[in-house]
């Protein structure tokens, strides 16, 4: 029977892509290739104990959630479920995607499928990142720079000791730290190490050195610097840094945030 299943939705999936849905490529998807009939494959998860057919459908992308969502009815009613999109954030989603889920007032599932997407691009903002010396005359914190996106700003005056760390949960999946940054007229930065490390685990999941040429090079305006990829095998926890901590002074950097993507 698994087989069956497995072979089920491979059909459904493979037959049904969004392009289709949306009616961008092949119009006659519908009338050419018939859908097989699914009606078994419910049944049989039906009559399992422990709702197993929900479970595995929190395994499927967003892509082919909707995409066997067309094949039968009993799918689509599942799928299009507050409870099942509930489930859905609780294990693939960062911790503020959850307290986004309960701080909302009316609960649909259009809201929880925005939430669940935007969970998939985690902002973190300088301001909730740990930044060593800040609020002393090496660091401060600068409102309305021109071109940001959030405000303030963190501001690097001068520091021979420079650690800035974001701390966050992953779900699993693929994921890329983004640094959105700019870097001063004048900044001397020697060169930063750009590391992803896991709770309980010793080596870097990813890292980058940027000489100070980089940031001579894009002074005066925004510019994205990224980590990764890496591989979230399980959820975890998560510190995304920034270091150099060599006795010489830097100075001219401007940190806006961190795209976890």
């Amino acid at each position: 029977m698994i087989r069956f299943i497995e072979k089920a939705f491979e059909s459904v999936i493979g037959s049904v892509t969004m392009n289709d849905v949306n009616g961008s490529q092949n119009d006659d998807v519908f009338r050419q290739e018939p859908l097989p009939d699914l009606t078994e494959v419910y049944a049989a998860f039906s009559n399992m104990n422990g709702g197993p057919f929900e479970v595995i459908l929190q395994f499927l992308d967003i892509k082919s959630l909707d995409a066997l969502s067309l094949s039968c009815s009993h799918f689509y009613e599942i799928v299009h479920t507050v409870d099942f999109w509930k489930e859905k954030i609780l294990h693939e989603c960062t911790s503020s995607a959850q307290e986004r889920v309960n701080n909302l007032q009316e609960v649909s599932v259009v809201q929880l499928r925005k939430i669940h997407y935007l969970c998939r691009w985690s902002i973190i903002q300088a301001q909730t990142m740990g930044i060593v010396h800040m609020g002393d005359r090496y660091w401060v914190w600068k409102n309305n720079v021109r071109g940001a996106l959030f405000s303030p700003c963190a501001k690097l005056r001068d520091v021979c000791w420079l650690d800035v760390a974001a701390n966050t949960t992953l779900p699993p999946g693929t994921w890329t730290a983004s640094w959105r940054v700019m870097s001063e007229d004048g900044c001397y930065l020697e060169h930063l190490d750009f590391a992803v490390h896991f709770e309980d685990e010793g080596d870097a999941k990813a890292t980058k050195t940027v000489q100070n040429t980089e940031f001579a090079r894009n002074t005066g305006k925004w510019f994205t610097i990224e980590v990764g990829p890496f591989v979230v095998a399980k959820k975890t926890n998560a510190k995304i840094s920034i270091k150099n901590h060599s006795g010489s002074w830097k100075r001219g950097l401007i940190i806006d945030c961190l795209e976890l993507k």
